[in-house]
């Protein structure tokens, strides 16, 4: 039987907060990295970098929509807490600590998704400005 951490409702209400930051800054990078990646593609008509272009332009809007259903099922998963410190006294059942640590681990997995990414994507930028 899996072990799940006791926190605080300020606290998973923190990580929230933090979730949906950290959701809105990647949001903002995936724009402004796309807007480089249009700059590149104006400027470069070889196949090769077209399809270079192509994959970073469908790995950009398929995370961009990862972040946005994130932000979605945290919004969600707040409502869930609402309700289950209203039905519990102020208490949180196992299950809705477990969705929680599941949603951290799919937060956490997404951003080091985004990471790797923008990674590659400056190696991209970088053999080609």
């Amino acid at each position: 039987m899996a072990q799940h951490q006791q926190f605080h409702i300020s606290r998973i209400s923190n990580e929230h907060s933090d979730w949906n930051r950290g959701a809105a800054f990647y949001l903002d990078e995936m724009n402004i990295l796309n807007h480089r990646l249009q700059e590149i593609s104006s400027m470069y008509s070889k196949e090769d970098v077209k399809a270079q272009v192509e994959h970073f332009q469908n790995q950009f809007i398929i995370q961009r929509n990862n972040l946005e259903t994130l932000k979605k099922q945290i919004n969600v998963h707040e409502l869930h807490l609402s309700q289950d410190t209203i039905d519990h006294a102020q208490h949180l059942t196992k299950e809705t600590i477990a969705e929680h640590d599941a949603l951290r681990a799919q937060y956490m997995d997404l951003i080091q998704i985004i990471v790797a990414l923008k990674s590659d994507f400056y190696k991209f930028v970088a053999s080609y400005m």
